[in-house]
């Protein structure tokens, strides 16, 4: 195992290759810097191997454009000729959600003239009119565990007459696990990336360690709610796009240690 000085030079050389040197996150701190902070907090062995591990394996989306234009040719593809009507993916909340962010830039990228009709709006509510004959093309950018999405659907479908298999969702990133919990609730669905549970699903260090445990054991220095421990819903997911969901592991979002210290967050969220 190597000592401290060669982990924080472990640490760097990761932290390079995936191109985060000179990037910064969303509360303005140096990527790099962060990481570095939290591998000279670890001084276990199987901690540090898991954390390394983690890190490696972390989808940060620095390509937000490129995975929505990408997926507005998949639209275009898709529904071609037929009327549709794109809106994002959110909750009775009336909260700003990442779909809205998704939902705006397919603005920028898709032919409208590729459709019968074509519309992208904030929700269906004043569309009742012919609305059977839309495709909906509910859009997010990442689905963590389904059930928000389950909820959005369900609403969709009583409120306003929408048969099932006239829903489709479409998102950057999808949890693997979500796949089961969406896929009766829409008549197709799309991901430019699906991703696994990190601890459950990922066969690497499988044998080494006891990745459950060292992570619990790791996650207990935190100050995390019961209902998000390993990402909420234990999603154990590695995820920041615009923002850092509650899906990812706390230990790359959580700011406060359990004795109400700070902690190395590297990608926090607000």
């Amino acid at each position: 195992m190597p000592d401290s000085f060669e982990r924080l030079f472990e640490i760097d050389e990761l932290i390079s290759q995936k191109q985060w040197t000179h990037r910064r996150n969303n509360v303005g701190q140096n990527v790099r810097e962060v990481a570095l902070e939290l591998a000279a907090k670890i001084d276990n062995d199987d901690q540090y191997e898991l954390i390394k591990h983690l890190l490696g394996e972390y989808f940060l989306c620095t390509d937000y454009d490129e995975h929505c234009w990408s997926m507005s040719q998949r639209i275009e593809h898709e529904f071609s000729g037929r009327k549709v009507v794109i809106i994002p993916v959110s909750d009775e909340s009336q909260k700003i959600k990442s779909g809205h962010s998704v939902a705006y830039d397919l603005t920028r990228f898709i032919d409208s003239n590729k459709f019968e009709t074509f519309q992208i709006r904030e929700s269906i509510v004043g569309l009742q009119q012919g609305i059977k004959e839309y495709s909906i093309i509910a859009v997010d950018d990442f689905i963590g565990s389904g059930t928000q999405f389950r909820s959005f659907s369900k609403k969709t479908v009583r409120e306003n007459g929408v048969k099932v298999d006239h829903l489709h969702l479409y998102a950057i990133v999808m949890m693997q696990r979500a796949v089961s919990r969406v896929q009766d609730f829409c008549g197709s669905y799309f991901s430019m990336f699906k991703f696994q549970r990190s601890l459950s699903d990922d066969p690497i260090l499988s044998g080494r360690i006891n990745k459950l445990e060292t992570y619990k054991l790791l996650e207990s220095r935190l100050g995390v709610g019961k209902n998000y421990k390993r990402g909420y819903l234990k999603s154990e997911s590695l995820v920041t796009l615009k923002k850092t969901p509650n899906n990812t592991l706390p230990v790359f979002w959580q700011k406060k240690a359990s004795d109400g210290t700070d902690w190395p967050a590297i990608f926090p969220r607000r």
